[in-house]
């Protein structure tokens, strides 16, 4: 299946929408987040909406690489700040559950849209970019092999395991009624498990 190629730039009003498609998955699913909905929540008509997205599949996969530019603009900042690997990862684990917490709602629809979303035309931009994380992923622990702070174990399998290990404390920090405090918690927790699991 093709690629989505997502647009490289948004409009302010294209911004706005995307912001309402987020806030609707949010508060009321996936099988509610529709164009008439989305229309009555931004005082927006339903034409304005279709002239900037022609397809419900279209506009998905734009709020879908909107969540990830977003939180990627929030991580690259400070993960990719030393060349230690072991750092790298220690702040990764860090700020992933910090982003949680401050940004539930764009966790949250983007997990409605995981869930529920099954493009027709190309694939979903959540697995393009879930993938690509990954790759980042096993690049850190192979250098982190290569100068001799990680154990040998398979790459692959240590980044999936990494992944998973935070879709999990997502989900827990967003159940919290403290999620700040519970994503203090859970970065501590996983930073500690990964360093046992994967240092000399």
């Amino acid at each position: 299946m093709q690629q989505y190629i997502p647009r490289k730039t948004l409009t302010s009003s294209e911004t706005r929408i995307l912001q309402g498609v987020v806030e609707q998955l949010a508060s009321n699913g996936y099988a509610n987040t529709t164009i008439g909905e989305l229309s009555s929540l931004l005082g927006m008509s339903k034409g304005l909406i279709h002239y900037h997205f022609s397809s419900k599949e279209i506009l998905f996969q734009e709020t879908i690489a909107y969540i990830y530019t977003e939180a990627r603009r929030y991580m690259e900042r400070q993960v990719w700040q030393t060349d230690n690997p072991w750092s790298q990862i220690q702040t990764f684990i860090s700020l992933s559950c910090q982003y949680y917490a401050h940004h539930g709602q764009l966790i949250k629809a983007l997990q409605e849209i995981r869930a529920n979303f099954k493009p027709r035309q190309a694939a979903s931009l959540a697995e393009v970019f879930n993938a690509r994380e990954l790759r980042e992923l096993e690049d850190v622990i192979t250098a982190g092999q290569s100068l001799g702070t990680f154990r040998y174990f398979d790459p692959v399998f240590g980044a999936l395991t990494l992944r998973m290990s935070l879709n999990g404390a997502a989900q827990k920090i967003l159940a919290s009624v403290k999620p700040k405090q519970e994503a203090t918690l859970c970065a501590r927790e996983l930073t500690e498990l990964f360093r046992r699991a994967w240092t000399k």
